[in-house]
């Protein structure tokens, strides 16, 4: 069943400024305005991620969706950041800075959070689009990264110091790897070594292509 909304001032509350899906694609809500096609129901002015024109849909379009987000890791400018939902459906729909925590292994410091919003490597992340493992290692061990991510869930960081990886789950530190074919967890994350074998094996397909920077 559709969810109602109350009037144009609860549709503007909840959905201006916010980043959505349409068609299965990120898009930020520029503005909510009455419907001119359907009384009584209401409109919203996308603005979609390829920096295309706006595009005005029906707030009942099932192409759009303010519920399901590929929320996860986001390759930020130094580091692998993982991000989650805060529980705060009732009050607003879509995503907003305020409405995402975020965890990193890396002491939250270093980190220069200039919030969530509708750039390149959130709508990324948002696209679950992750570069390869190959990629992610040349990134920390050559040029300079602190992390990077090849999944929503996994990153990978390096250790000069004793030349080996790092490899983090949802913003935590579970193992080190000399070669990445080998992993040591830690005994409280050894139940994730089966889901990074997957992960592994899914990440193979990558290599055989080239990731777009």
């Amino acid at each position: 069943m559709a969810v109602k909304f109350d009037n144009i001032d609860d549709v503007i509350s909840k959905f201006t400024g916010t980043v959505c899906y349409y068609g299965g694609k990120p898009v930020r809500v520029e503005k909510a305005l009455h419907s001119a096609a359907n009384e009584g129901s209401f409109a919203l002015l996308l603005k979609p991620a390829d920096g295309g024109p706006l595009k005005s849909v029906e707030i009942t379009d099932p192409k759009f969706n303010y519920r399901d987000f590929n929320l996860g890791y986001a390759n930020l400018s130094h580091h692998a950041v993982w991000f989650f939902r805060r529980p705060l459906k009732q009050y607003q729909q879509g995503l907003r800075h305020n409405q995402v925590g975020l965890l990193c292994a890396a002491p939250m410091a270093v980190i220069q959070d200039d919030g969530f919003g509708f750039t390149k490597n959130y709508i990324k992340m948002l696209s679950d689009d992750y570069p390869p493992l190959s990629v992610c290692t040349k990134q920390v061990t050559l040029d300079g990264r602190h992390s990077s991510a090849f999944h929503r869930d996994f990153a990978v960081s390096f250790n000069p110091l004793h030349g080996d990886y790092t490899i983090e789950f949802r913003g935590k530190n579970i193992g080190i790897s000399h070669d990445l074919v080998d992993f040591k967890l830690t005994p409280a994350h050894e139940h994730l070594r089966e889901t990074l074998q997957e992960v592994l094996l899914g990440d193979k397909i990558k290599r055989t292509g080239t990731y777009g920077q």
